[in-house]
């Protein structure tokens, strides 16, 4: 994406570069001298500049930060937003309402916790937090509005007792980017200054005690500068989870290891390491294996496949050995879950000529490049042409045909969309699980202010977005109650508001 116009800052002309005797785990302010030369002082400092760091950024100038400054790692604006799928879930909307839906933060709550029970019996943890979320995210979409996002004008369904994912418009890629576009104009407008390309190291504090004042950070910029930025107000960190780094899914997600990963390539965890080194608290959820899987095709791992086709359309998704591993209808983030858990990271998706116009509905992307969707004029064509194993399919198809007859799913309960795969040709697709994003976080307050070791918060440092962790599936409720562009933008604006009204508070 190519942001027009940007506010920018420079600060390379009036870097200080730090020695690298300076430059630990955790750096107190009297590592810098009796008189620190900061390269700029400001109120609120924001590092990462995806939604929720653009919503961090823009409530602080709103609610009176004289002075902010946003940080982003990379070239451009816009983070998991731009790459997510535009889904942002909020109960008791206008649009809804002018869509004809009744519903409520209330219902939605009601229905997450009671499908969240049905999978899990207790709630995992303290639900404050993620109750917050769900009663901020209706007027923090209405505050999206106001700030020049579009959204579609009938909301999608997605999980849960309505129908309330709302789109950015128009849906797709060009809706994520109109929405980043949007709030990245409103941030020039209202004074946000921005630097690109500029990534941060480390947080500094006012001693290094654990639970001393987050004053600042040191950061790099693009020919390697060590700069000190300080932050009078707070620190909002804002830069992502660590779906990008390796070692971090292996130290916190070992089972995770060797999964495609398809997060922003900026979400290596920068943020999160820096708030431990100063003794923050991390909070790991393992629900939901710890992040947003979706499938992808394995010829053209760039193509994304959609989850919900699953649900709308009849089709047999088999392992290498021919054997089905799910009930198919379930939806595509159940799908890729059990790649993951069932270790089958290549699948086959099987279907037949009945098939074949829905499959061009859901999954038209697919179609678009030759060679990606096989067909075939037998089965047994399909499985030794793909090198799935013929006598197990044989007897897959077999069995699922005769359930067909009977309504009666012996081996997963697959209670709809069902039809035999009997009539030629037969069409198949390769798809793998990828990984999105991940859910693992800074543990925060209501506040969004991040606690240390002890459960107490680290005066002057806030989290927003997936550095603040999934709450859903943190707390263990029923999927589709929450995404993460609401997240982003309840947390992001909250923390931009705390920040700033703790300098009114001092």
């Amino acid at each position: 994406m190519t942001i027009s116009r940007r506010t920018f800052l420079s600060v390379g002309s009036a870097s200080v570069a730090l020695p690298l005797t300076q430059i630990a785990s955790a750096m107190p302010l009297e590592a810098l001298g009796k008189d620190p030369k900061w390269t700029d002082t400001v109120n609120v400092l924001v590092i990462g500049g995806g939604l929720s760091g653009l919503c961090a950024s823009i409530e602080a100038r709103e609610c009176g930060a004289e002075k902010v400054l946003l940080l982003e790692k990379g070239a451009f604006l816009g983070g998991h937003a731009l790459i997510s799928g535009g889904g942002y879930v909020a109960s008791g909307t206008k649009i809804q309402k002018d869509a004809g839906i009744e519903d409520s933060a209330e219902n939605d709550w009601q229905d997450a916790v009671k499908r969240g029970l049905a999978l899990n019996s207790v709630l995992k943890t303290d639900t404050r937090v993620a109750r917050m979320i769900f009663e901020e995210q209706a007027p923090a979409l209405e505050w999206l509005q106001k700030q020049g996002v579009k959204f579609e004008e009938k909301p999608g369904y997605g999980y849960g007792n309505a129908h309330r994912l709302h789109y950015f418009a128009p849906q797709g890629p060009k809706g994520n980017s109109a929405a980043i576009q949007a709030l990245v104009k409103r941030a020039e407008e209202v004074g946000v200054k921005c630097e690109l390309n500029t990534k941060l190291c480390e947080l500094i504090t006012e001693t290094d005690r654990l639970g001393s004042p987050v004053v600042g950070v040191v950061a790099e910029t693009k020919d390697g500068q060590k700069i000190c930025i300080k932050a009078t107000c707070g620190v909002v960190l804002a830069s992502g989870g660590f779906g990008r780094n390796p070692e971090m899914i292996k130290r916190y997600h070992p089972y995770l290891e060797g999964i495609q990963l398809f997060s922003s390539p900026n979400a290596t965890g920068d943020g999160l390491k820096a708030a431990l080194d100063i003794g923050a608290q991390i909070n790991i959820t393992h629900n939901d294996l710890g992040g947003t899987f979706a499938s992808s095709a394995v010829k053209d791992p760039k193509i994304r496949i959609n989850g919900f086709g699953p649900s709308n359309m009849p089709l047999l998704i088999v392992g290498k050995d021919g054997k089905r591993f799910i009930d198919e209808s379930r939806g595509g983030r159940y799908i890729s879950v059990d790649m993951v858990t069932s270790k089958n990271f290549d699948t086959f998706w099987i279907f037949d000529k009945k098939g074949l116009a829905d499959a061009e509905k859901w999954f038209k992307p697919l179609f678009s490049k030759e060679g990606i969707v096989g067909c075939y004029n037998t089965l047994e064509e399909l499985a030794k042409a793909q090198g799935i194993d013929w006598e197990n399919l044989k007897r897959t198809v077999e069995i699922y045909n005769e359930d067909v007859k009977t309504g009666k799913d012996r081996e997963f309960g697959k209670s709809k969309l069902f039809s035999e795969i009997c009539e030629a040709p037969y069409y198949v697709f390769e798809a793998q699980p990828v990984l999105l994003y991940t859910y693992t976080g800074l543990l925060i307050n209501t506040k969004t202010e991040v606690l240390d070791t002890r459960d107490r918060p680290i005066p002057g440092l806030f989290a927003a977005g997936d550095l603040a962790g999934r709450w859903d599936a943190i707390v263990g409720l029923g999927q589709g109650g929450m995404s993460g562009l609401g997240l982003a933008t309840v947390t992001g604006r909250k923390a931009g508001r705390e920040a700033t009204m703790r300098c009114r508070r001092a």
